[in-house]
């Protein structure tokens, strides 16, 4: 008989002095997924698990799906679940949305929409065209690494590369990046590479600078 000022404080009552009769409560029920705890107040159960299960309460609140009671270390996090997982309920979403234009894919996390326009919509990522292979269909950043993945995989369409490129004068080595032609004549070229005479060790062939690294 004793008497409580709201439905869910009685209903919490019940839960911890009646367990026997929990089938009697209609008050939203959380449960601890750790442990048997249970409570009508979300407060009570956050309380919990800063006090019980500290480990994962990560020092800090956690937020609970109120449509399959998993929980979360953030509500952009919990929101972002209740997008994917239970998107009849996308109106609950309080967190900003980011909406792929292309196609009906959203996300709360900006870092999230980035990845998919990637995966999904290269031509558009970054908010910049995207170079196409017409070969294979593989996209690049710009249209110099275009044309160099070209001459090395689709060497038979180089005529087709408008970037400069360079040439090793050793062998037929081509590239439309600089670096990449310096990169090759240290390794494949020790002898020219830099326009001078890189002096070789006679016991290992590796390559050095100055005869003091040599030695």
């Amino acid at each position: 008989n004793k008497t409580f000022k709201s439905k869910a404080t009685l209903g919490d009552h019940i839960i911890k002095t009646h367990p026997d009769f929990i089938a009697s409560v209609s008050s939203k029920i959380h449960e601890c997924t750790q442990c048997t705890y249970k409570t009508t107040k979300v407060k009570c159960l956050r309380d919990h698990l800063l006090i019980k299960h500290p480990e994962i309460a990560g020092n800090r609140i956690l937020c609970r799906c109120m449509y399959c009671n998993n929980t979360f270390k953030s509500k952009p996090t919990l929101d972002d679940h209740i997008i994917k997982t239970h998107p009849d309920f996308i109106a609950s979403v309080s967190s900003k949305i980011h909406e792929c234009t292309q196609c009906t894919y959203k996300t709360t996390y900006s870092t999230n929409i980035r990845q998919h326009l990637i995966t999904y919509h290269p031509e558009l990522a970054g908010n910049r065209i995207l170079t196409r292979c017409m070969y294979c269909n593989k996209t690049f950043k710009s249209k110099t690494t275009l044309d160099d993945h070209i001459i090395k995989i689709h060497p038979d369409f180089t005529a087709s590369v408008s970037s400069k490129i360079h040439e090793g004068t050793q062998c037929t080595y081509k590239t439309t990046h600089v670096k990449c032609l310096r990169e090759h004549l240290m390794i494949k070229h020790p002898e020219i590479a830099g326009n001078r005479i890189l002096n070789s060790c006679i016991h290992c062939n590796k390559t050095f600078a100055g005869k003091l690294s040599l030695d």
